[in-house]
Parts: structure tokens; C-alpha cells; sequence
């Protein structure tokens, strides 16, 4: 069936190109500096001054050569190091790239359990902030530089005081959750030396109801593990695990080994070999994106809907359990808008018995029991829900640092000391933690760089950035792993333990209690290596280590307390006419805000919206009709207790009686990056008094009193998918899995045509590299475009350029809606340079500043490109960046992260995707020592290697045999615009989607 592509709503209007374009030049036209000619000859007579001033004499600069070359370090040759991403609480594998002593990039640890060679933007984006200018270079006490002498003193004086007082005075350590058995050690052994101390953790985005739930059922607090990969069905309510939640790299690498067609689709099972994948939400989110069917439910319904399902399924179920019986028995009525969505996720449930899967992202405690209900109902639990394997992140409880407030304000605490979080900007009501830090005697802040909590603190102690100090983690039960410095510290900081060391006197450092605890505690744990200093050594290679745990016992599911979660739940598919609902979620790459201040992450497009360096106010279609708002107009969105002004984006596919807003932005204290760009969201958590004793933590969704539209202009946000260029052209081709497994492996066919060919027929006699990219994993999570900007030296522009359409990446994510604007489908398709055999770009530059080459490469000779910007005009792909300006950061210290594999460009010359022509000429080099050719898989690009989903596989196409040679002769395989005849080196295989042909 023939299906029609948009990628924004004015598209789907059908907006004419002329105005648009008219309208586009318009806005950079207006945007441009008003200069008369006066002062543009000025400015031309003072440059050629000072140029004429600077070429008096070389600068001297002085050079200190190694006496003896350390045998690790060949200049220009890499060294790796495994380590642990620091990123998130996820702290997945990784390897650290380490040139000329100092570390350049993260990648994905192949070998890790979690992991297995992915990493997300976030982690790859992290090694920016150990280069930030802006970090604490030194401790300061009431906002003024110090020594550590000094400081040690003084906190040493008011320690001494809080332990010789009996018990009157408490002492508090307030961190993020760790996941480091040893710093959970040292923070113990620090609180001990204390008649009265707590260790209190602190999550901004709170899983109190995941853990509570399980508590209520099972006897203890935990976040079991996720078996996606083993889920033949995946129902989401609401849970964003491409995204942000829990742990997003692994699910990815599971997930998307659960959607691979296969190479011959025959079977006769209905998702055979392929998951099918439900999602309901009601924000579009990076998951939804992904989903096969998805549906906008409110998230005030999550809980009926679940209900709706559990009693579904269990009279589908019939006698099988004691459960089963129970809530077949209950009578459950249903909305007509629940019917069509349960009807179908049941029917889909039921026929996976132990091989589905069902998750929820509700902090609300009757939606996780109903979820949990049904994966025992289904006889998931032990299979695809892994008791056994809990997760050890998102420890924090919101009750406890609620009354840790309360206990500060009332001036029981003696000393707060602050790690690992930001409480000041994320805290829900930051007013009311504010005033009761004032009431602190003593406060000390760890932050890497000053921060909105740092501010109002006595002392900050700055620790190591993780790539400066040595650490561990245990981010799942039984899996370890650690953190090893890459880079002596740049700056006079202190790792966080080895102040509390200090303070506690031991005269020990970190890193040797870390050996001691690992050597007493977990050593003894592993059977494979008799000798610790062998294990030390195997453990720095390899970086992680996976103990055995005893099975878990499983106690049946209460029917009594599932049944009081069903009749709690409400009656599903009855919301549409109800009041409307806020949302918050976390930013893809900002997570929770504490990467504000990384310009690379905040240039990272919002996989949905497109938007770059902002936050906005989501609302759906046909809630901007019904308020007469308009894109980019300010909204008030006005709650219980206060209001939020933010600009609005008509976002297809929303909830139309819900707002979602994303937090991480709206910082004041982040750096000269992060301070001002967008609006804080945290006011809009909510937690009622009884909720938080009941064991929930902060809710991310509340009612909403109203919307009012602000008068004003407009605001434009910077966005980078705003054109309407498809013309109508196959540019993304899907099909159904039904129509797949009958032959059709794509909906549109276009057979190759022989035409008259103006371009001379290019010979590769040994290499030809390729590329191949899977729709059908590519999640759209920008882990790629990340992984090619640090590794090819791409430059950050920033918001006003990107408003422009002068933003420089050479791997764009395109995504393409269809369907209607309120229920619309999704395909994200990653676009760099196609390197074509007959590139329009080659042909048009006057200077043969791009040239192909005997490698099937389209090269970019940097030094003769004079900026006739000729081939990008003629580029069918728009795949090609201009440098307006000089985009070389000017911080020296932030250039320490550039690649010296990679020239950095200048202004006025083009640049492009090179294929990473530098990792492909070091693989050449190595094999010509060897005496052979590149092995199959020996290369792999930026984008490849840390892609999550596995979805890209780059290799030489004249090798027949090479996995790229096999799949772009695939049955799904197709190029864009094939009909240009322009012979591009990417292949695309068709997306695939598990659903009914008909509704194909």
C-alpha cells in the first residue's frame, strides 16, 4: 500500500515549498549582523594590521623531549584501557582510547555482559566534561580558593566536634546511588567513626515504586533484571528502555536481537523469529518511536489499562493458578477507546506464555503490582523477568531525603556532605532544600564543577573526574566491574573517597582500599583464578568480572493484594474528556541535567522533536487547535502550588489531553554552556505526604489546573529536520512481517534501469568499502552521531547556527512520520555521505577539491576547497557542512579531546562523512606488515562501533563474502534515490514492522 512521508506538521499540511524556502531565507537574512561599509573597511584595515604585526616573528614555543621513552607510549599509536562508563547509573563497559597520554574517546567494552561494544551518547559525550574548563581546578571555603591543608583542617574540626557530642549532633553523607562496593565501603567505615550518622540516597528521577512493589511481593526492595532479547512480546507501559530507562545500551543490544526477520521468513507462527512490540504512552517517546502498535493512553490510566489486561488474560488463562482464579473472577468494565488496544496486547500475551515481557515506568506502587501480576501470570518470572540478577541502580528512596530536609530545617544535622547529586536544581521544591541547608553548620559539596547545590555550600571539595581515579561498580547483582585512571588529574581535585578517608584517619589511599576490599571481599568469590595479583592484572584488562548467585526463591503472588491493586486501578479507556496532565521525562543526552554543560550533548537532536539546545512543552494536535496555540508560543502551565512559562511544540503522536516536558535544562549554575538554555521542569514532580510513606517516591506526571497561551512573539527553536525535500521519492521503504514472511520483502520495488551514463565506469580491484544499515534495529538514539562528531573532530555551532541550518554533523538521523498526525508511525534512517560511484558533487568543483578514489571513497581534499559550496548545491543527499566561522573551540584545554588522526577544519571549507578513512588507512597498515589484505570486520567506523542495536556493518564490497557484500544483496536491501543513478555506496535494509498486512 502506498503510504505518504512527513517529517513535520507544516509537511503534513502540504505547506508549499516556495514559501517555505522564501520564508527560511528570510529568517537568515534577518538574523544576520547589520554592518555599513564604514565599518566593514575598518575592520578589513585592522585585520590586515594585525596579520601584518603577527607575521613579524615565529612565537617561540619550548619543547621538553623524554629522556627515556616510556615503552607503553608510541606517539601517534593508541593505547586502550578498560574501564566502566561513568555516563549514568547503568555503568556499562567501556574502553577508553588513550593518544599521546591523554584519553580522546570512550567506545563500548565488546566483551562486556551489559554492554557488548555499545555505548550511548551520553557515555561517549561524558569524556567532553573531563576537558571542561569550567571544573573546580581547586577547593574553596566560602566560595574562595583554598588549599587542601586548610580545608582538611577546618572539616577535620567540625567532624572532631560532631563526634564528641554524643549523638546530638548527625552527620550526613548525601549522594547519588553508588554502585561501588568499595566506596560503599569507605562511606561506611566514615559514618561508623559517628555516634549519630546516615547515609541517605538521593535519585532525581526516583524507581521507589519498581523496588516498593517488589517489596510487597517478595519480602525485598529490588529492580529485577530485563530479559528483552528472550520476549517474543514486549509490552511498555509508559517505559522509555531505548531511551533512558534503567539501562538503556542493554536493552537496545537485547531488543534488537529480537528483531531481526531473519533471512528466510517461512515460518507459520504468527512473530516468529521476529518480537512484536506494544507500547503505551503519552508522549511519543525514542521506544514508542520503535513500537509495532502504539497507543496514547494518559498516564493517570496506566493503571486501569493494566488492570483491564491482567483480568483479560487471566480469564484467557482460565483455572491455571490460584492468581489466575482470582482475577478471572473480578469484572472489570471497560471504556470504548480500551477495548481495540487491550483486546489485542491480551490476544498477543496470550500466545506467548513465558516468553513475553511487561514493564511500566509509574512510580505509582498499584501500576508496578499490576505489572508484576501479569508477568507471574504468564510464568515470565525467572525467564524474562530476572529475579535472580537483580538491579543495584536507582537506590534512592524520596521518603528519606524528604525528611532528611525536614531533620535540616529543624537543625539536627551537624554536617551534610554532598556526592554524586545536584539537590538544589533537581529537587522538586529546591526553595524549601535551600533554606534548610542554611540551617547546616557545616556543608560540603564533591562536585566535579560548580553546580546550583555547590553555591550554597561552606566547602567544596572537588573530586576526580572517573577518568582521573580509580573506582568500582556492581550495577547488577554479581557483575563487577572497575574504574581505572586514564589521565593524571588535570587540576588540584581529590577523589571523594580519599576524602573521606582522610577525615575518617585512615592513612590509607583509595586505591589500595580498593585492592584490600576487592582481595577480601570479592576475590574469594571467583573459582577461575587462584593468585589475586593474576586476578588484579586480568581484572585492569578486561575491566569487568561476573560471579554465580544462588537461584532465588520465588513466593506465589498474593491474589488478596492483587486484587485490592485492581479494584484501586479505575476503569480503563475513559479519559479523553478528563482534566489535562503534565509529564516529565528525562532529555536523551542531558539525562537529569548534570551534562548541561557539555556543548556536544546539548547539539545532539531530541530523536523526536528535532530540537537542539532547548527544552519545550510537547502538546498534541488537537489540543494546539482546541487553545488556539501555535508552534513555539510561551505556555503557562499552571499546577497545584505554582506554574512553569515554556515554549510549546505541536508534537504528532501526544496524548491529546497531556503536556510533557523534559528535564534536564534550565540550569543557572551548570557553566558559560548550560547556564540559561531552557526551562527546569523538576517543580512539576509531585509527591503527596501519603504517597512517600507509602513508599512511592516523586511522581513524574500530575494534574494540570490549566494551559494559558502567553502573548508574545513566538519562540524559534533550533531545529534540524524542518525541510520538506522528499518530493514523494521511496526515500524510507517498510513492509509487515506477514507480508515479508509471503515474499514481499519491501513495499516499493525499483528495478535498476540501464541509461545512458555519463560517468566513467570505476575499477576497484581489492577494495570498495560499503556500508549497510538496518531500518529495522536503527532505534534513532543518536549514539552514532555522537561517536562521529568525537571522532572526526566535528565542530559545535550552537543554537542560533542550528536556527540557521548550518549545524555541522556528518551523520544526521532523519525521521520521517506517516500516517495520521495523532496516531502517526515512525522510521528513523540515519543518512551520512552515500559516497557515490557517480557523485554530482565531484563534477561541479572548480578547484577538484573532492575526488573519488581507487577505494570507492568520495574525499575531501581539505587544502585546495576554496568554498564555492558548488557541491553542496548539487549533493542529492544533503549530506555535506560548510564552516561559516573558525569553529576550533578557543578553551586549549577542551582541544585536548580532539583526535589528532582527524584535521580540524577551517573556515570557508566543506567537510563530510569520510567513511573514518583514518581508522581504514591504520587497518591497511597493519595488514600490509602482515602481509595480507583487511580482514572482514578488521574496520569498523565510529558509528558502527558504538551503535547499540548492532544496526550498521561496514566492510569491502568486492569481498563477496564480507557481511556488507552479503547484506546489500538482501531481499530488504534498496538505496535512496536509486533512480538518480548517482550508485551510492549505503544500503538500506527495509523496516519491518509485526503487525497485521492489512494495517500495514
Amino acid at each position: 500500500m502506498d503510504k505518504r512521508y512527513w517529517t513535520s506538521l507544516e509537511d503534513l499540511a502540504a505547506t508549499t515549498d516556495a514559501s517555505a524556502r522564501e520564508s527560511d531565507v528570510r529568517l537568515v537574512l534577518e538574523s544576520l549582523p547589520t554592518v555599513d561599509r564604514r565599518s566593514i573597511l575598518k575592520l578589513l584595515g585592522l585585520s590586515l594590521a594585525a596579520g601584518a604585526l603577527a607575521g613579524c616573528r615565529k612565537p617561540v614555543e619550548k619543547i621538553i623531549p623524554y629522556v627515556t621513552q616510556p615503552s607503553e607510549l608510541t606517539p601517534g599509536v593508541a593505547n586502550w584501557y578498560a574501564t566502566t562508563c561513568h555516563g549514568c547509573s547503568a555503568a556499562c563497559g567501556a574502553l577508553a582510547k588513550v593518544m599521546d597520554g591523554r584519553p580522546i574517546r570512550l567506545e563500548g567494552n565488546p566483551d562486556h555482559l551489559m554492554s557488548r561494544g555499545g555505548l550511548c551518547a551520553t557515555g561517549q559525550g561524558a569524556i567532553i566534561s573531563l576537558y571542561d574548563a569550567h571544573r573546580q581546578k581547586a577547593p574553596a571555603a566560602g566560595g574562595t580558593e583554598a588549599t587542601w591543608e586548610s580545608v582538611d583542617r577546618e572539616i577535620a574540626q567540625r567532624l572532631a566536634i560532631a563526634r564528641s557530642r554524643s549523638g546530638r549532633d548527625k552527620v550526613v553523607v548525601l549522594t547519588g546511588t553508588v554502585t561501588g562496593p568499595a566506596s560503599q565501603a569507605v562511606i561506611r567505615d566514615f559514618l561508623a567513626t559517628f555516634p549519630r550518622a546516615e547515609h541517605v540516597v538521593y535519585d532525581p528521577v526516583s524507581y521507589d515504586a519498581l523496588r516498593e512493589a517488589h517489596r510487597q511481593v517478595y519480602g525485598q526492595p529490588l529492580i529485577p533484571g530485563y530479559r528483552f532479547d528472550k520476549a517474543e512480546v514486549i509490552i511498555s507501559f509508559g517505559a522509555d528502555f531505548l531511551g533512558t530507562w534503567l539501562s538503556p545500551v542493554e536493552f537496545t543490544k537485547q531488543y534488537a536481537a529480537g528483531r531481526d526477520p531473519g533471512p528466510h521468513p517461512s515460518s507459520a507462527n504468527q512473530g516468529a523469529g521476529m518480537s512484536q512490540h506494544f507500547q503505551l504512552e503519552s508522549r511519543l517517546s525514542l521506544t514508542g518511536s520503535n513500537a509495532d502498535y502504539r497507543y496514547a493512553i494518559a498516564p493517570s490510566e496506566q493503571a486501569a489499562y493494566l488492570a483491564g489486561l491482567v483480568v483479560r488474560v487471566a480469564k484467557g488463562l482460565g483455572q491455571a493458578s490460584p492468581l489466575a482464579r482470582a482475577m478471572a473472577a473480578m469484572d472489570l468494565p471497560l471504556g470504548a477507546e480500551a477495548e481495540k488496544p487491550l483486546a489485542r496486547t491480551a490476544d498477543a500475551l496470550l500466545k506467548a506464555p513465558g516468553r513475553s515481557l511487561v514493564v511500566a515506568d509509574s512510580n505509582d506502587v498499584t501500576v508496578q503490582l499490576l505489572a508484576l501480576a501479569l508477568n507471574d501470570l504468564l510464568g515470565n518470572v525467572g525467564r524474562t523477568v530476572d529475579l535472580g540478577r537483580p538491579s543495584l541502580q536507582k537506590q534512592g528512596r524520596a521518603a528519606d531525603v524528604a525528611r532528611l530536609v525536614e531533620e535540616m530545617g529543624r537543625g539536627e544535622v551537624a554536617v551534610l556532605l554532598i556526592h554524586g547529586c545536584n539537590p538544589a536544581y533537581t529537587y522538586p521544591d529546591a526553595g524549601a532544600f535551600l533554606a534548610a541547608l542554611k540551617k547546616v553548620p557545616c556543608s560540603i559539596s564533591f562536585a566535579i564543577s560548580p553546580d546550583e547545590t555547590t553555591a550554597a555550600t561552606h566547602y567544596h571539595c572537588p573530586a576526580h573526574h572517573p577518568m582521573e581515579s580509580w573506582g568500582d561498580a556492581e550495577p547488577q547483582a554479581g557483575r563487577f566491574s572497575l574504574f581505572q585512571p586514564t589521565i593524571r588529574p588535570l587540576y588540584r581535585t581529590r577523589a571523594f573517597e580519599d576524602s573521606l578517608l582522610k577525615w575518617s584517619g585512615r592513612n590509607v589511599t583509595f586505591y589500595d582500599y580498593l585492592k584490600q576490599h576487592w582481595q577480601a571481599k570479592i576475590f574469594p568469590r571467583q573459582e577461575k583464578v587462584t593468585d589475586f595479583a593474576t586476578f588484579w592484572d586480568q581484572m585492569l584488562q578486561r575491566g569487568f568480572l561476573e560471579v554465580s548467585l544462588p537461584a532465588p526463591t520465588v513466593s506465589p503472588l498474593k491474589p488478596a493484594l492483587m486484587a485490592a491493586a485492581v479494584q484501586h486501578s479505575g476503569r480503563p479507556g475513559g479519559s479523553r474528556g478528563a482534566g489535562l496532565e503534565a509529564e516529565v521525562f528525562e532529555s536523551l543526552a542531558l539525562r537529569d541535567g548534570s551534562a548541561a554543560n557539555n556543548p556536544w550533548l546539548q547539539e545532539v537532536p531530541d530523536p523526536i522533536t528535532k530540537i537542539t539546545w532547548d527544552n519545550c512543552a510537547a502538546i498534541a494536535p488537537a489540543l494546539a487547535r482546541e487553545k488556539g496555540i501555535e508552534e513555539g508560543q510561551w505556555l503557562e502551565i499552571v499546577v497545584s502550588g505554582g506554574s512553569l512559562k515554556i515554549p510549546a511544540h505541536i508534537q504528532p503522536g501526544q496524548h491529546p489531553r497531556t503536556v510533557s516536558v523534559a528535564l534536564g535544562y534550565g540550569r543557572t549554575q551548570a557553566g558559560p554552556v548550560g547556564n540559561g538554555v531552557g526551562v527546569n521542569a523538576y517543580p512539576l514532580l509531585s509527591a503527596p505526604a501519603a504517597s512517600l510513606r507509602g513508599g512511592a517516591g516523586w511522581q513524574t506526571a500530575r494534574a494540570v489546573e490549566g494551559i494559558n497561551p502567553v502573548a508574545g512573539p513566538a519562540y524559534a527553536f533550533a531545529r534540524t529536520q524542518i525541510h520538506s525535500s522528499m518530493e514523494g521519492r521511496p526515500i524510507v521503504q517498510e513492509t509487515t512481517y506477514e507480508a515479508y514472511r509471503q515474499g514481499h520483502a519491501r513495499e516499493t520495488h525499483h528495478e535498476d534501469e540501464e541509461h545512458a551514463n555519463l560517468w566513467q565506469r570505476h575499477e576497484y580491484p581489492e577494495y570498495k568499502w560499503g556500508m549497510v544499515i538496518d531500518l529495522n534495529k536503527c532505534t534513532g538514539c543518536s549514539a552514532c552521531v555522537t561517536a562521529c562528531d568525537l571522532e572526526n573532530n566535528v565542530p559545535v555551532v550552537g543554537r542560533n547556527e542550528v536556527r540557521r541550518q548550518r549545524e555541522m554533523h556528518w551523520l544526521r538521523i532523519d525521521r520521517y512520520f506517516t500516517g495520521d498526525a495523532d496516531a502517526p508511525e515512525v522510521v528513523h534512517q540515519p543518512l551520512p555521505c552515500q559516497q557515490c560511484d557517480n557523485a554530482s558533487c565531484e563534477t561541479v568543483c572548480p578547484v577538484l577539491a573532492t575526488v573519488h578514489d581507487d577505494q570507492g571513497l568520495n574525499v575531501q581534499v581539505y587544502n585546495r576547497c576554496v568554498g564555492t559550496r558548488y557541491c553542496a548545491n548539487n549533493c542529492a543527499y544533503k549530506c555535506r557542512r560548510f564552516n561559516f566561522f573558525n569553529n576550533i573551540s578557543n578553551d586549549l584545554t577542551r582541544n585536548l579531546a580532539l583526535n589528532p588522526d582527524v584535521t580540524v577544519r577551517s573556515r570557508g571549507v566543506m567537510e563530510k562523512c569520510s567513511f573514518c578513512i583514518q581508522r581504514i588507512q591504520a587497518a591497511k597498515i597493519q595488514a600490509r606488515r602482515e602481509g595480507r589484505k583487511v580482514s572482514d570486520g578488521e574496520v569498523q567506523t565510529a558509528c558502527q562501533q558504538s551503535c547499540p542495536a548492532d544496526a550498521i556493518v561496514f566492510g569491502n564490497l568486492v569481498d563477496r563474502r564480507s557481511a556488507v557484500a552479503r547484506q546489500s544483496v538482501s531481499p530488504r536491501s534498496y538505496r535512496v534515490l536509486e533512480e538518480l543513478n548517482r550508485q551510492p555506496s549505503v544500503y538500506y535494509l527495509a523496516k519491518i514492522r509485526n503487525r497485521d498486512k492489512k494495517e500495514g
